[in-house]
């Protein structure tokens, strides 16, 4: 997540912004699913097709998710599912979860507040180096 972060600042404030704005609707995503299920899933795609389904289809799902775990139709080291309870810091996990989207929020005043999203300095410096570049080549010809 981090190395996506500096990526996308290193591209533009725009494009930080928005990835932002998609961490913290995945951890909003995944914050109401643990509270409301007790169960996190590293499968984003799976977690956000569940959160608002019933309970039993979240059961029916997960249990199909297990088997297809259990037969390797999935790849383990990349999805599994956990049981919030048999966590040893179960209360703390909620807690980073929210930490991490507050971070994430002060993350986005900040880029707005400083006007990167309106006035993009990376931009006006990639403009000003094609137009001298192009002023040279085309006062050349």
């Amino acid at each position: 997540m981090r190395r996506l972060l500096v990526k996308r600042f290193e591209s533009s404030f725009k494009a930080f912004y928005e990835s932002l704005n998609n961490f913290i609707d995945i951890h909003e995503t995944a914050l109401k699913f643990v509270k409301r299920t007790g169960k996190f899933i590293l499968d984003r795609k799976l977690m956000e097709d569940l959160v608002d389904a019933s309970d039993e289809e979240i059961e029916e799902r997960l249990e199909k998710y297990k088997q297809d775990l259990e037969k390797e139709e999935i790849n383990k080291r990349y999805h599994q599912i956990y049981e919030i309870d048999k966590f040893k810091k179960k209360d703390e996990f909620c807690e980073h979860i929210q930490e991490d989207i507050e971070l994430f929020k002060k993350l986005q005043k900040k880029v707005e507040d400083l006007g990167l999203l309106k006035d993009d300095p990376k931009a006006k410096k990639l403009i000003e180096g094609i137009k001298k570049s192009f002023w040279k080549r085309t006062t050349r010809w």
